[in-house]
């Protein structure tokens, strides 16, 4: 997932409706390395993206998007500034592509931006305007993907000229689920997945996976649920799963039509894939599970200041670390392990 949503609150950990739930073992070891630091300065960072050469992240209450090599050689650069809150962070083969907001229910300064890899202008192409705080952002071959949390609506528009766009799911106004506050989106060929918070009652938060056609739902294509009663926090696919984590402290996997769910442990902040195992990040941990679940999770590496966004390569599994301000005061910071 190249962006990620730190989650709050919450205290659901149901898996949600449809095929049998299976436990594929909660905690496992909780020490592990540190990890390389690729920068061990970055205060509040909040998520995380690599292509071929760099890591891209963007921090909270941030209005950089910067970057620097991934294998920590260099000096980190400021690719792009923004009077804007830079928000969530994903990229293709040749493009980096975020979402932008002043935040608070903003309703008409929030933006959807690309720039190529090889350098971004002062003022980089707009591919949607007007947004209420676009959140998730997911990219395919054609289109570029996001969720606004203002609206309860999840959008795409053309990713190089973006010409308007069209609305893949809008919230119905009398549904027994709840989609409020769609924070992550990931895309295949065939349907779009999104994930849903949820509204908060009574401190707990009761949110929703599900999938529309890329073409989007409609009054008469409904959503696909794929989890329930969930407060979903991060999203991630293979080629038949859908992985996602809760804020009230589990990770899941279904099937893409929320067959054979498994828990997968405990903890869920982000989560990412490569098809064989699947990584996520807790508070003070990195954890790695096969696909389809584990007696327990390996903790590949400990983090001290909060682990936030997630992203993953060939070779490294990549992590933004919030940081600390009490009782000490500590450094965030971006860094990564070997998978």
């Amino acid at each position: 997932t190249g962006g990620a949503s730190g989650g709050s609150g919450g205290a659901s950990a149901t898996g949600g409706t449809g095929g049998s739930v299976a436990t594929g073992g909660a905690g496992g070891d909780a020490t592990g390395p540190m990890g390389d630091a690729i920068d061990a300065n970055v205060a509040k960072a909040l998520c995380v993206a690599v292509d071929g050469t760099y890591a891209y992240w963007s921090t909270d209450g941030g209005q950089k998007l910067q970057r620097h090599k991934k294998d920590g050689s260099g000096t980190t650069e400021t690719f792009y500034s923004s009077t804007r809150l830079i928000n969530q962070i994903t990229v293709d083969a040749d493009t980096v592509y975020w979402s932008e907001t002043f935040g608070g229910g903003d309703t008409t300064n929030g933006a959807l931006r690309s720039c190529p890899q090889a350098g971004c202008p002062a003022a980089p192409p707009t591919l949607a305007m007007n947004q209420q705080d676009p959140a998730g952002v997911a990219v395919d071959d054609t289109y570029i993907y996001w969720c606004n949390g203002g609206t309860r609506d999840c959008y795409r528009t053309n990713k190089s000229t973006g010409n308007g766009g069209n609305t893949i799911f809008k919230v119905p106004p009398s549904s027994a689920l709840d989609y409020s506050t769609p924070s992550e989106i990931a895309a295949d060929a065939s349907a779009v997945f999104f994930a849903a918070t949820g509204t908060a009652v009574a401190g707990m938060h009761f949110g929703t996976v599900a999938s529309c056609p890329l073409t989007g739902c409609t009054t008469t294509i409904m959503p696909t649920v794929v989890g329930m009663n969930v407060p979903a926090s991060g999203l991630a696919l293979d080629a038949t799963h859908v992985f996602w984590t809760s804020s009230s402290g589990m990770s899941w996997q279904a099937d893409k039509n929320g067959a054979n769910k498994v828990m997968l442990g405990a903890g869920g902040v982000d989560i990412v894939t490569d098809g064989i195992n699947v990584y996520w990040s807790a508070p003070n941990t990195i954890y790695k599970c096969a696909v389809g679940g584990c007696a327990a999770p390996t903790a590949l590496a400990t983090t001290t200041t909060g682990a936030r966004g997630m992203a993953i390569d060939a070779t490294h599994v990549y992590w933004a670390e919030y940081g600390a301000v009490y009782p000490d005061a500590i450094a965030g910071g971006i860094r990564r392990i070997a998978k």
